[in-house]
């Protein structure tokens, strides 16, 4: 009887312990996610103190001694766990105290447990994320995709492993997607939302190109990613100013030191850009050809803005080819339209070039054949 009753005192302490361990990281992670969302807001330097005061009092305190385990300072009193001679009846009892006797098991077990459970949730709210912005959702299409980043910080702060790197990354494309949207829907022109763009681009990228080393798949998403801050950061700045120039010649002046520095880092990650699709593209030339070829117009532009005419010239007529190539053999409706629409952009790209290096007639040509392109039918017929 007395062997039975050690048995179930056991059990059901172990059971009280798992439970307050759960209900512990669910508090610790639903803080946690403040203590990040936060710094994407504005608040008060008063609330962001009150935050920190009410995360150091919940910390999350297991530990064990002498078979008495204390979970935290807000808990209520310590469960006192009876030790139990070892018998040949009870080794499964005994198995159970002596893991968590174990230094360090008990803490590793639960982690695993609290980061699954945190990556099963950012999974479901990237989820949302993207049905939300499918249906054009999307303010609130923001809310779950900066709830998973949150997450997915939570899981990549215990454990860097290449996997939670990309899936960091992930999280953060698919919050880039609606930020873009936002950024050129000219329904939310005012909506301030470049310098978060920026900002979560080059983090994506730093994590993308650490993942890179070990999981050469990424590649894909590192140019993608590449490619889209180099259009952010090429974009001219927009007027903080209405009236005269000549009114704020400061303005002007600052405003022309970050246009260059911009267009700096702008070429940077689209050169960069421009080599990971070219080996894309040897890898598999029907999936990435035409990736290569906006890319090549991208870098272009960049050129072009620096002053660079001749090299722009060159690089817009190597995007003409490849743009030439994949429009007259692919037979397919939405890639046909796709792809004719990447040369007109190539060869009128190539006609501006000409006409910054003074070269009218050459210009008028390639404007010329620019205007035949878009006269040719979009859909194939039996397509």
């Amino acid at each position: 009887l007395r062997e039975w009753f050690l048995k179930d005192s056991i059990a059901s302490a172990l059971q009280e312990v798992e439970t307050q361990i759960s209900y512990c990281f669910q508090e610790f992670g639903a803080l946690g996610t403040i203590r990040i969302e936060r710094k994407l807001g504005d608040h008060s330097v008063q609330i962001n103190r009150k935050l920190d005061e009410l995360l150091r009092r919940t910390q999350v305190r297991n530990s064990i001694n002498n078979g008495t385990v204390v979970d935290r300072d807000l808990a209520k009193a310590p469960i006192a766990i009876p030790l139990q001679l070892r018998t040949t009846s009870d080794s499964s009892s005994n198995s159970s105290i002596n893991a968590l006797n174990v230094p360090g098991s008990e803490n590793s077990v639960t982690s695993m447990s609290a980061n699954s459970r945190y990556e099963y949730q950012a999974n479901e709210l990237d989820s949302e994320c993207k049905r939300l912005r499918s249906h054009q959702h999307l303010s609130e299409a923001l809310i779950p995709g900066r709830k998973a980043v949150a997450l997915r910080r939570i899981t990549y702060a215990t454990d860097k492993s290449v996997t939670t790197t990309a899936a960091l990354a992930r999280s953060l494309t698919y919050l880039t997607r609606c930020l873009k949207d936002i950024h050129v829907d000219s329904h939310l022109a005012g909506t301030q939302v470049s310098a978060e763009l920026t900002a979560v681009l080059s983090e994506s990228i730093a994590l993308y190109k650490l993942a890179f080393k070990e999981d050469k798949a990424c590649r894909v998403d590192l140019a993608t990613a590449l490619y889209n801050l180099s259009v952010l950061q090429s974009e001219p700045p927009k007027p903080k100013f209405s009236g005269s120039s000549s009114l704020y010649p400061n303005v002007i002046f600052n405003n022309t030191i970050q246009r260059s520095r911009n267009l700096t880092s702008a070429l940077a990650a689209a050169e960069e850009a421009v080599h990971h699709f070219t080996i894309l593209e040897r890898e598999d030339p029907d999936a990435f050809g035409m990736d290569l070829a906006n890319a090549l117009v991208n870098l272009s532009f960049i050129h072009s803005d620096n002053g660079s005419h001749e090299e722009a010239l060159s690089i817009s007529r190597k995007a003409v080819m490849l743009a030439y190539r994949f429009n007259s053999t692919d037979p397919h409706t939405h890639e046909r339209a796709r792809n004719i629409r990447t040369l007109h952009k190539a060869l009128t790209r190539v006609s501006f070039c000409l006409y910054n290096l003074g070269r009218i007639r050459e210009a008028q040509e390639a404007e010329m054949e620019a205007n035949d392109v878009l006269k040719r039918p979009f859909f194939t017929i039996g397509s």
